[in-house]
């Protein structure tokens, strides 16, 4: 599997996506990759507590984090979604993400 060699800024993603985990209850960060230019994370959201936890939130509160840490802004307003319905298509979006580095050559936002 191709690996990214993180800038300063990808390692602040980094951080703040594994706190993300870490300190948020019901939110637990699958995978991730941080690419030069984007980031893609699967998240598993538990909602069985008595506050839903709403995505929207838990994406804005990892911008404005890794925003902080970055002391400038990074992110486009808004952010692309996928509910992950069954079994197979949480395989396909994991390995996406994992296979993404591998395919940074060919991507079309590069």
């Amino acid at each position: 599997m191709a690996r990214v060699q993180l800038s300063p800024l990808g390692q602040i993603a980094q951080e703040c996506l594994i706190e993300l985990g870490q300190s948020r209850s019901g939110v637990i960060v699958d995978s991730f990759v941080i690419m030069p230019n984007h980031i893609h994370v699967l998240l598993i959201i538990d909602n069985s507590e008595a506050t839903p936890i709403d995505l929207h939130r838990v994406v804005r509160y990892l911008k404005s984090s890794i925003t902080k840490k970055a002391g400038e802004s990074l992110f486009q307003p808004r952010f692309f979604d996928h509910i992950i319905r069954d079994e197979f298509d949480y395989e396909n979006h994991r390995n996406y993400i994992e296979s993404n580095p591998e395919n940074w050559e060919t991507d079309e936002l590069r």
